[in-house]
């Protein structure tokens, strides 16, 4: 497992919600970043067109640039997660490595971000993580993903932004200026909860008695 580090939460149900969160997008991003993969000037998947817009390769090495500095920085450690104070920030924030962009990380400076530069990476929980709301599904599960990949995309590049907020509002922004959307929190977060659902499997309903 990756040495990421949890500290401050004030339970054990607190930790076991964010960290339930962090291991989906662990087991999923991958999926997700082939999925993005599988988008050419002939082909385009469903969530990216959504998300990102047509086709443009440009854009596309971004978004796949982007995606898989997500996957790096999850699979490879060293992130150490925070919990603000209850009754504090209300929102999760992410900061950058010191190192530049995760993609030109190295095994050392990764290590060292772990642990002789203990909080380098940093990504803080807020109170609104427990009763998020930023699903397409509107599932407290799916908002908790789609809340950690948002917070990642931050974390890895240093052009993502908060230009809009919503679900409508980033499928809105990838019709009208794509390469804003390919530079948008708020679109890596949805797209990835888009992949993800349509990957997960499907709960089990217990039959009528």
């Amino acid at each position: 497992m990756p040495n990421h580090a949890y500290k401050n939460f004030a339970n054990v149900k607190e930790r076991v919600a964010w960290e339930s969160a962090v291991l989906l997008a662990m087991k999923y991003l991958p999926q997700i970043v082939k999925d993005a993969k599988a988008n050419t000037k002939d082909i385009s998947t469903r969530a990216y067109s959504i998300y990102f817009g047509a086709y443009d390769k440009t854009r596309w090495a971004k978004v796949i640039g982007t995606l898989s500095a997500m996957d790096f920085a999850l699979q490879s450690g060293g992130i150490t997660f925070v919990r603000t104070s209850t009754g504090g920030a209300d929102e999760c924030a992410a900061t950058r490595p010191p190192y530049g962009s995760w993609k030109d990380q190295t095994p050392k400076q990764v290590a060292d971000s772990s642990h002789a530069r203990q909080d380098a990476y940093t990504m803080t929980v807020g109170d609104a993580f427990y009763k998020a709301k930023n699903s397409i599904d509107l599932t407290l599960k799916s908002a908790q993903f789609n809340t950690v990949c948002h917070e990642l995309s931050h974390l890895v590049s240093g052009d993502v932004d908060d230009p809009v907020y919503g679900d409508a509002e980033s499928r809105l922004l990838a019709r009208s200026d794509p390469n804003t959307a390919a530079k948008c929190a708020e679109n890596y977060g949805f797209y990835c909860e888009m992949v993800y659902s349509a990957l997960a499997p499907a709960p089990i309903v217990p039959a009528a008695p």
